[in-house]
């Protein structure tokens, strides 16, 4: 299909990622979706990670910014979220997100991920009041 480019996921196979590109026949639909959730998110329906093909063209895009994505879009998985968008599910993906990559060895990806952490939400990883939920899927990574 046109515009549509389907990656393996690096941190978690069984989750493929389906990289949307404008000319996909179903971009609209796709944008719309995009402008509510940001640059990527995760159908739990589907287990699949939408990814908009433009941050390909973005020049401070790197193989860190995918690798955080990922990482993100897993902890929602993870953490059982399912469809919204509140402040609090964002917080604990991106939270859990940093601790899949932190675990996983890769620093570079990791410390953007905690920078981004701190930009977002004005509190530093080690501030944030971890639920109980979160703090059990950290423990059995």
């Amino acid at each position: 299909m046109d515009g549509l480019e389907i990656k393996n996921n690096r941190i978690d196979k069984s989750i493929p990622i389906y990289v949307i590109y404008p000319d996909n026949v179903k971009w609209d639909f796709f944008n719309g979706l995009f402008e509510e959730y940001g640059h990527a998110f995760y159908s739990p329906e589907s287990n699949i990670i939408f990814l908009d093909g433009r941050l390909e063209s973005e020049e401070w895009f790197t193989d860190d910014h995918l690798y955080v994505i990922e990482a993100h879009e897993l902890a929602h998985k993870l953490a059982g979220h399912t469809h919204g968008h509140d402040i609090q599910s964002e917080k604990e993906a991106d939270f859990l997100g940093y601790n899949i990559l932190k675990q996983m060895g890769l620093n570079s990806a990791s410390q953007l991920h905690r920078e981004e952490f701190k930009n977002r939400y004005n509190i530093s990883v080690e501030e944030f009041d971890v639920p109980e939920l979160i703090e059990d899927i950290i423990v059995n990574l």
